[in-house]
């Protein structure tokens, strides 16, 4: 990881940014103990090593011309974007954000104006969701994919849950683990909407044709 110096304000500390400080710490005693840094292959935020060994293997293309850069704010084709999606642009309306973070802000907002005052959380999830919707006053409960050799699988876990309608949060593909909900987990999810269940699902990492909506829209 890159060495920034990281701060926060006081009383605002997130554990999240603790540990990675912790793993920081160890590699930074690993390098005085044995003369070197541990090399981090991650492709997130890799170190200027990394990216300097790899640059000269990777065949990518060229640049016709400059792209101009668009502010989401600048999109007014929601309905051709809805309708690529699969969704019905009938029932459906879209609103671009600029990061997953400005998303969520925007959908907790979204669900706090709805008087929503619980989230069910799939885990794993985005930490950012849990610190976001505690500023928003709005409660968040985990529940954990149960894994199997085929993959998660989520109806087990919401076996507790019962059938009153609430907020499901869910990442597809699973976070961090780039794993799809199966056809079994996907027809559980459309009884929940017809149940009246809220679905929010992050799709900024599915690959075009995996996502969710294209099968629930």
């Amino acid at each position: 990881m890159r060495r920034t110096k990281r701060s926060s304000p006081a009383g605002s500390a997130l554990p999240e940014i603790e540990c990675i400080e912790l793993l920081e710490n160890i590699e930074e005693a690993y390098a005085r103990e044995y003369g070197v840094a541990p090399f981090n292959i991650s492709h997130w935020d890799p170190t200027e090593e990394f990216e300097t060994a790899m640059l000269p293997h990777l065949d990518l293309p060229s640049l016709s011309s400059a792209i101009a850069y668009r502010f989401s704010y600048q999109v007014a084709e929601t309905e051709a974007v809805i309708a690529k999606f699969g969704a019905s642009t009938q029932n459906s309306f879209g609103v671009f954000t600029p990061s997953t973070t400005t998303s969520i802000l925007c959908v907790l907002n979204w669900l706090r104006s709805r008087a929503r005052q619980r989230i069910v959380a799939v885990c794993p999830a985005y930490f950012s969701l849990f610190h976001a919707a505690d500023r928003f006053g709005i409660a968040t409960q985990k529940i954990f994919l149960r894994r199997s050799a085929e993959g998660f699988w989520l109806k087990p876990a919401m076996a507790k849950m019962g059938r009153k309608p609430g907020v499901l949060w869910l990442t597809n593909p699973v976070y961090g683990a780039g794993v799809y909900f199966g056809d079994d987990d996907v027809a559980f999810i459309d009884q929940l909407l017809v149940d009246g269940w809220t679905v929010i699902a992050d799709e900024c990492l599915a690959l075009p044709g995996r996502e969710l909506v294209r099968r629930l829209g």
